[in-house]
């Protein structure tokens, strides 16, 4: 019963850091009237951890279409299939735990096999990160 109310949580604080980057993205004027950004592209999301690291949840999407995977990971490395997406909306977050304060997350955005976007590093037990190309 308590591992399903902290997965609910994980998940509600998942859903609202997507929706707050979709939001956040949304609210930034532009003055270009080109938008080189138009168009779909193919991307792969990742998600790294360190040794001993277990990702709990990830949501990866664009535009409002998050997908949300609570599944069962093995290992200390997710990676989506690739899917087409609008190139400036792609984003992917995780939640995970480690098994000390020098744990280690990251996400990162693939084209074709190459990172195009790296996130930040988070460090510490408790760990959430992310990255868009807003």
């Amino acid at each position: 019963m308590k591992r399903s109310k902290i997965g609910k949580l994980v998940v509600g604080c998942t859903l609202l850091l997507a929706s707050v980057f979709m939001f956040s993205a949304c609210s930034k004027s532009d003055d270009d009237t080109t938008t080189p950004t138009d168009g779909t592209v193919k991307v792969q999301y990742r998600v790294i951890g360190s040794a001993g690291v277990k990702i709990s949840v990830v949501v990866f999407g664009e535009n409002g279409d998050f997908t949300s995977d609570t599944s069962d990971k093995t290992g200390t490395t997710w990676t989506s299939k690739e899917v087409t997406v609008e190139k400036a909306y792609a984003m992917v977050t995780a939640n995970a735990s480690g098994p000390a304060n020098n744990s280690t997350l990251k996400c990162q955005i693939l084209q074709g096999g190459k990172v195009v976007k790296d996130g930040n590093v988070n460090t510490g037990p408790n760990l959430s990160a992310s990255v868009s190309l807003f």
